[in-house]
């Protein structure tokens, strides 16, 4: 074994070791029984080096986690499923909401849904609110309905731009990857689906007391254009990918005649994106919060 070779191993197994002495106690404590944690250390040990062992099928069980309600949710395993999950319950990828509280939204708009768990995650905080939730993928979207079962929230299956047509998206980083910007790279999974623009979605909203966005990169055209709609929007949650930054992102709002404030921002290279958390400045709170009519079918 040449010392390049060792040193790669010893940084493996140092990153493994500190992902799952974050993860373990996470899913411990949020998990409802010892049945739950089990479940959800099975699905999550399916994507490790042991996986042909611990899981060897795929499976989706259903779980209770308390980040989630009481409710059951349902994971893949084989996917990027508990990925999005650890960025909620070890990473506390969304506190930064919890740490600028501005009283209870009764109208969510998640551009970028995946398989819906940070919208039980918004329900369980919010329980007054209701939520549109956009998302594409049509095996993302499967599990995704039956995560909001029962719950206010209006499924829109498609992705959000500024013109309504027929795209390809495409990924080689697995589910919660899939983008409709540039060309697929060799060995992409590629799927057709509609677009939609923001008009259509909201209807007659009055107001968006919270939009957030993860739609991999078509950011950049979403907000290129939005003074139509963007004076309804209170607090903004974005993810702005590669050469689309937060800055690029302030630019936009500022020539579409939208003033916010920067609560946080964080950068995240090591995955070329950063994400912030935005709030309408007082003086350009010009939109009420208000109750989307008839959404939740």
């Amino acid at each position: 074994m040449t010392a390049e070779v060792a040193s790669e191993r010893r940084s493996y197994w140092s990153r493994v070791t500190s992902e799952y002495a974050n993860a373990i106690p996470a899913y411990w404590r949020d998990a409802y029984s010892l049945k739950d944690f089990l479940a959800l250390m099975r699905v999550r040990l399916a994507q490790s080096k042991i996986g042909w062992l611990v899981c060897p099928s795929r499976i989706a069980p259903s779980l209770r986690i308390r980040s989630f309600g009481p409710t059951p949710i349902r994971i893949r395993s084989h996917t990027t499923d508990v990925s999005v999950l650890g960025e909620i319950v070890v990473s506390k990828g969304y506190d930064a909401l919890v740490r600028h509280p501005r009283g209870q939204p009764r109208l969510i708009v998640d551009l970028g849904a995946n398989i819906g768990l940070v919208d039980r995650w918004f329900l369980t905080r919010y329980p007054g609110a209701e939520v549109i939730a956009v998302e594409p993928e049509p095996t993302n979207l499967e599990t995704l309905k039956a995560n909001v079962a029962g719950l206010p929230v209006k499924v829109v299956p498609a992705a959000i731009g500024l013109t309504e047509r027929t795209v390809r998206l495409h990924t080689v980083t697995g589910e919660h990857g899939f983008t409709m910007v540039g060309e697929p790279q060799p060995g992409s999974t590629c799927v057709e689906v509609p677009v939609v623009t923001m008009k259509s979605i909201l209807g007659d909203a009055e107001a968006i007391d919270l939009l957030k966005v993860d739609i991999e990169g078509a950011e950049e055209e979403l907000f290129s254009d939005c003074r139509d709609w963007i004076g309804k929007v209170q607090m903004l949650l974005v993810e702005c990918h590669g050469h689309y930054k937060v800055a690029s992102l302030l630019k936009d709002l500022e020539r579409a005649g939208a003033d916010f404030t920067v609560l946080e921002c964080e950068v995240k290279p090591e995955w070329d994106f950063e994400v912030a958390l935005l709030e309408r400045k007082p003086a350009d709170a010009g939109a009420r919060s208000g109750k989307l009519k008839d959404a939740v079918a």
